[in-house]
């Protein structure tokens, strides 16, 4: 169809196979199905556009192509994945980013400066989860571990500094 079609009094259109849209695909009201490939080309035409005023199920994964980095939802694992440099923002301007870079992971704050991280209890350890680092505890202490071992920690009255059994604490100023 190389013009407009207009489906005034019909509820459902059944496509087997790919359907290709170059002009546009509106949905209102029931929804959008699509078992095979459906494809959208805004190259083609700048106004191309996929516009969904109701809920869209899709029931396998679903990738998100950018310019330099692609964002994909994987059914099988249940996973929003996004590939390296990829950065999911929050805040109207994109103040906060969370992403990697192929050789860190980074949460970066570009709009006030200040990362509040609330909780109870903070834990860091390492990737495998079997070594603590350091755990800050509301109204409590905070204590720092080296190789698992609790060296430091906050008191009431000030710091204590601990060592491995039959060694001894030290200080260097």
């Amino acid at each position: 169809v190389g013009g407009t079609i207009t489906y005034e009094d019909v509820t459902n259109v059944d496509s087997i196979g790919i359907v290709t849209a170059r002009s546009g695909v509106r949905v209102v009201g029931g929804g959008l199905t699509c078992v095979g490939v459906a494809t959208f080309f805004s190259a083609l035409d700048a106004n191309s556009t996929l516009d969904v005023a109701s809920t869209s199920v899709f029931n396998d994964d679903v990738t998100f192509t950018g310019a330099a980095a692609n964002v994909t939802w994987d059914k099988s694992t249940d996973d929003l994945i996004f590939n390296d440099n990829a950065q999911a923002k929050f805040g109207t301007g994109g103040d906060l980013s969370i992403y990697h870079d192929s050789s860190f992971s980074r949460i970066k704050d570009t709009g006030t400066n200040a990362l509040i991280i609330q909780s109870g209890e903070i834990r860091l350890q390492n990737e495998a989860a079997d070594e603590t680092m350091g755990i800050f505890i509301s109204d409590g202490a905070s204590q720092l571990y080296h190789n698992n071992i609790k060296t430091f920690e906050t008191t009431e009255n000030g710091i204590k500094v601990v060592a491995p059994e039959n060694n001894h604490a030290r200080i260097h100023m």
